[in-house]
Formats: C-alpha cells, sequence, structure tokens
C-alpha cells in the first residue's frame, strides 16, 4: 500500500498465497522461490530497482496505493 515493488521469499502459511499475488496477480513484484545464492538476490534487486521490468512494477504500485486510498 505504499507504492514500492516487493521481492517476496515465503517462508510459510500465507506467505505463499501473498506472494503469488505480489508477483502474478498484481504485478507488483517478484517472487523467488527456492533457497538463492548472492547473484540471484542482486539479479532480482537489479530487475526492481534498474530494469523497464521495474518501472512497470513502481509504475503499478503506484497505481494500486492511489487505489488503497481512501
Amino acid at each position: 500500500c505504499e507504492g514500492v515493488p516487493m521481492i517476496c521469499q515465503p517462508c510459510h502459511g500465507e506467505q505463499m498465497v501473498i506472494a503469488r499475488y505480489v508477483s502474478d496477480v498484481w504485478k507488483v513484484g517478484l517472487h523467488l522461490e527456492r533457497k538463492l545464492e548472492r547473484g540471484e538476490v542482486e539479479r532480482a534487486i537489479r530487475r526492481v530497482m534498474v530494469d523497464a521490468e521495474g518501472r512497470e512494477m513502481r509504475n503499478r504500485a503506484e497505481i494500486l496505493k492511489e487505489k488503497l486510498d481512501l
């Protein structure tokens, strides 16, 4: 609800469902599924912060934030 894209690595419970919503439904972040190495985390951060894909995520996150502001 802050208009910021997320990188999700769910551990248990409802986190799995929320991570899928973030990445596949709302498209405001990335879902990292496996045990991660440093390079994978770095690539995810670059995708969100630098790449065009991240710019699109930020735009969608901002739109979602505006929808949630009452």
